[in-house]
């Protein structure tokens, strides 16, 4: 495994990458049971996907490998690499899969030679880059002239029905920001991506309670890690008044996210 090293002077008002490595390596075990939605998403991005596949793939924040996983059954003449900032999920990526090469790098510098890779893939993974621009022009550098990018990631509306019960609790910042489409495509662009192609769909999960939501969030290490969250534990009031807003949500279905 390599490592990436990141020399930026560190900025409070972006995401710390070392908080999201270390809650991914810790929710490595329970991921996969949480985590259908990523699952879901990540089926559909690989449908996508020519029959025949060859030269090099890299999976961009690889998780537990579900999509490294799918490329190397159904296309075994892909070489692949799997790249994640998480240790804990490239070591249970490599334990699945031990002949593919797995990399703990930043995907925003990747340690991949210029002109090296023909396909990259990256799902739900985009959403915790500092820089968008910056991360778009880093993936069309490695790529080969003709190679081909595909991503999903969160738009924003994501747990907005989590959000907007929090703002009858607090000021405070408890879901992640996400970037909108039109900003995404505009990036992409400017890095000199062509025939940029988008597919926006919405899926909603429900839920007994809203404690459920919570451990599934924590499940995959994807709970909130932005700048003006709230220090320390939430309190038993705030809690109760966040379920009975929440409450007011409730679908036949249950809780709907």
């Amino acid at each position: 495994q390599k490592s990436g090293s990141n020399k930026m002077a560190i900025d409070k008002s972006v995401i710390d990458k070392q908080r999201v490595a270390a809650s991914f390596s810790r929710a490595a075990s329970s991921y996969d049971r949480a985590a259908s939605l990523q699952r879901d998403v990540g089926a559909a991005l690989l449908a996508t996907l020519p029959a025949t596949m060859t030269g090099l793939a890299v999976d961009i924040g690889c998780g537990t490998g579900f999509i490294t996983g799918r490329l190397l059954q159904e296309h075994p003449a892909l070489a692949l690499v799997a790249l994640d900032l998480a240790d804990g999920m490239l070591q249970t990526v490599q334990q699945h899969y031990p002949t593919v090469r797995c990399v703990r790098a930043d995907m925003e510098q990747l340690p991949l030679a210029t002109e090296s890779a023909d396909w990259l893939l990256s799902s739900l993974a985009l959403q915790w880059a500092t820089e968008i621009t910056h991360c778009f022009a880093e993936w069309r550098r490695v790529l080969k002239p003709g190679g081909r990018l595909l991503c999903s990631t969160f738009l924003p509306g994501t747990l907005r029905e989590l959000e907007q019960c929090w703002r009858t609790v607090d000021d405070a910042v408890h879901v992640n920001r996400f970037v909108d489409q039109n900003t995404l495509v505009a990036a992409l662009q400017a890095a000199g991506f062509a025939q940029v192609e988008t597919v926006q769909a919405t899926h909603t999960q429900y839920y007994p309670q809203l404690r459920a939501l919570a451990i599934d969030l924590k499940a995959i290490g994807a709970h909130n890690m932005n700048p003006g969250q709230p220090a320390g534990l939430t309190g038993k009031q705030r809690w109760a008044s966040l379920q009975a807003a929440y409450e007011l949500l409730r679908h036949e279905r249950g809780l709907p996210a």
